[in-house]
């Protein structure tokens, strides 16, 4: 729609209460999205439960943890 040219918008067809009610539920939508925002920023706050480790892991990281392991046991 923002691409359109005034011509072609469907909104021009749209009465006073139309419009009225669209921004109405547009509000409402934003609100909606607002409120699952704050939800998601909080979960996002709270300890994962998920046991982290000291080094990030990559395969090229563990197989050389291995060899080391394996060097030092020789």
């Amino acid at each position: 729609m923002l691409f359109m040219s005034k011509s072609e918008s469907p909104l021009e067809d749209l009465s006073r209460d139309e419009l009225i009610k669209l921004v109405r539920m547009q509000a409402a939508a934003i609100e909606r999205l607002q409120k699952r925002v704050e939800e998601l920023e909080a979960k996002s706050q709270e300890k994962n439960p998920t046991e982290r480790l000291d080094q990030p892991y990559s395969q090229n990281a563990e197989e050389k943890r291995q060899e080391d392991e394996r060097t030092k046991r020789n």
